[in-house]
């Protein structure tokens, strides 16, 4: 496992830890109010949970909550109030390149050129918060 590093400040948690479970999302939709909704569980999402973040418009996503297969809790691991993301998982840490940041979250803390240059980062395909070799 990669290890993160992580220069932004924004608080982490260690809740999917390469566990199986459902997701669900809490979109802010166009007429202004939030919606909560279900994503599918598909191999590309058990693999990489950052895709989740890539699946609505920018500015819309405002949290993402995880329910392990083996409980009836939901978890927040992605939260976002305006421009601040308050708590994002280890496991979205990971995978969450450049450009996905770039594209929905410009305005946002995690949006950071020195955590960039501190991983190495060089295109939009590179990882934010892992060493890119």
């Amino acid at each position: 496992m990669e290890e993160i590093i992580n220069i932004t400040g924004v608080n982490t948690s260690d809740f999917i830890n390469q566990r199986t479970g459902k997701y669900r999302v809490i979109i802010k939709v166009r007429a202004g109010f939030m919606v909560v909704s279900d994503v599918e569980q598909s191999e590309a999402i058990k693999n990489d949970p950052s895709t989740i973040l890539q699946m609505f418009k920018p500015k819309a996503l405002q949290a993402v909550e995880f329910q392990p297969d083996d409980t009836k809790n939901w978890i927040t691991v992605f939260a976002r109030g305006g421009k601040k993301v308050h708590t994002i998982d280890n496991d979205i840490l990971r995978h969450i390149t450049v450009g996905t940041i770039n594209s929905y979250f410009f305005d946002t803390t995690i949006y950071n050129m020195s955590q960039y240059k501190a991983v190495g980062a060089k295109t939009w395909a590179d990882k934010a918060f892992t060493q890119n070799k």
